[in-house]
């Protein structure tokens, strides 16, 4: 009577096994034969199986100022960087990962404050974000690589913030420059022919007035775009109370015939 056993063997590579009377260094079934002293036969069967693991270059690319975990350490130089792998097996192999990092487009929209007029036609700046081929979004919406930034445009009366993100290779860079909006009394009539709506005073701690915006219709709504309150106005100047609404920022929207304006309120209290 024959005895058989049967056994499986995971192999590394380069590593091997003595089996069907040869050393093997590959996947397959090997018997071997055995004869005991009491006459007794037995066979042994060994299923062999090398244990593949892909180990090719890893390549990564991050942006400047990001890292890349591997090797036990976050690495932020581009090379080329190996790292000890041990498989469920218990086989160990060593993998590059050549690291790649992209640096961020350099961003300049100009550091002096400026300052711009409420409602004046010819008065404007230009500004240019550089990097052509990049994406833009501006905090005014705009996603061209030059706007053109008007008074009435940011929103109110007083210090104003303009920002840029530009991404290049998908990584990004943002720069800002602050604005000082003026109603610019001495600008000639024929150049405040821009007329949209007055928001002031802004910050309030309550009471706001809009003029210039007869047979409008206001909406005013917190940050997250909730409506609060909407009316309509026939008149050229027409003032709310605004004291029962929580410190914070708002929006107003005024829709009339000729366009929808969007302006930023601040209520401090």
């Amino acid at each position: 009577m024959t005895d058989t056993e049967y056994q499986n063997i995971i192999i590394c590579s380069g590593d091997s096994v003595y089996s069907g009377g040869a050393w093997q260094y590959s996947s397959g079934v090997f018997f071997d034969s055995y004869t005991n002293q009491n006459a007794c036969d037995s066979t042994v069967i060994t299923q062999i199986t090398d244990d593949i693991f892909d180990c090719n270059t890893n390549y990564v690319s991050i942006c400047q100022g990001q890292g890349y975990y591997i090797g036990g350490v976050y690495q932020t130089q581009s090379g080329s960087y190996w790292e000890n792998i041990i498989t469920p097996a218990g086989c160990p192999y060593s993998c590059e990962t050549y690291l790649s990092v992209i640096p961020l487009p350099v961003v300049d929209i100009g550091s002096a404050l400026d300052t711009l007029c409420w409602e004046s036609q010819n008065l404007y700046t230009i500004l240019d974000a550089g990097n052509p081929g990049a994406s833009y979004l501006w905090s005014t919406g705009d996603t061209t690589q030059q706007v053109e930034i008007w008074g009435e445009d940011l929103g109110y009366l007083g210090w104003s913030t303009v920002s840029v993100i530009v991404t290049q290779d998908n990584c990004s860079a943002t720069d800002s420059i602050v604005f000082w909006v003026d109603i610019c009394e001495g600008i000639p009539g024929t150049e405040r022919s821009r007329r949209v709506p007055l928001l002031y005073p802004n910050p309030t701690s309550g009471i706001i007035t809009i003029s210039n915006s007869a047979h409008a219709i206001i909406t005013i709504m917190d940050i997250t775009g909730k409506d609060l309150l909407k009316t309509k106005i026939e008149a050229s100047e027409t003032s709310f109370d605004l004291s029962r609404f929580a410190s914070g920022t708002y929006f107003v929207k005024i829709i009339s015939s000729e366009k929808v304006h969007l302006l930023k309120l601040l209520i401090r209290k």
